[in-house]
């Protein structure tokens, strides 16, 4: 199994940070670290009847084969890494609520947590802002 990555711009908040991973020449993958989005594109064998789940379409290929696309909406993202470099992220799939937004800054502020490498943002897709609530974004953080 080969794999490539490479840095790419993400098409929902403009982020320079996201990744594009490609996996096996049949599954391209795109992450961004900002605002949560990803979308996932896997090359349909030519004679497949392809079956579309929720999120789920399917383009043209570069290569004139079709593609299908999963894409999936980034309200924010929560990346928490402490001071010996373990951490982990989570994308926020729906709109994170005051409540979680306040436990998440509570969570940040431990000693623990490397505050160069943590971070919170929020991503509004009415609007097309993402807000930085604690730390900022970075390709260092994962």
């Amino acid at each position: 199994m080969s794999t490539h990555m490479e840095p790419a711009a993400c098409p929902q908040c403009a982020c320079a940070d996201a990744s594009s991973t490609l996996y096996d020449h049949r599954r391209l993958v795109l992450e961004c670290p900002a605002c949560g989005f990803s979308e996932e594109r896997t090359h349909l064998d030519p004679h497949a009847t392809p079956h579309l789940g929720h999120g789920e379409t399917v383009v043209p290929s570069d290569d004139g084969a079709l593609d299908l696309v999963r894409r999936t909406p980034g309200y924010g993202v929560v990346t928490i890494v402490d001071h010996v470099g373990i951490g982990c992220s989570t994308v926020f799939t729906t709109p994170p609520t005051e409540q979680e937004i306040s436990t998440w800054r509570a969570d940040l502020a431990h000693p623990d947590i490397d505050p160069e490498r943590s971070y919170l943002t929020i991503y509004d897709p009415a609007t097309g802002v993402r807000t930085d609530v604690v730390g900022v974004p970075s390709q260092t953080a994962w």
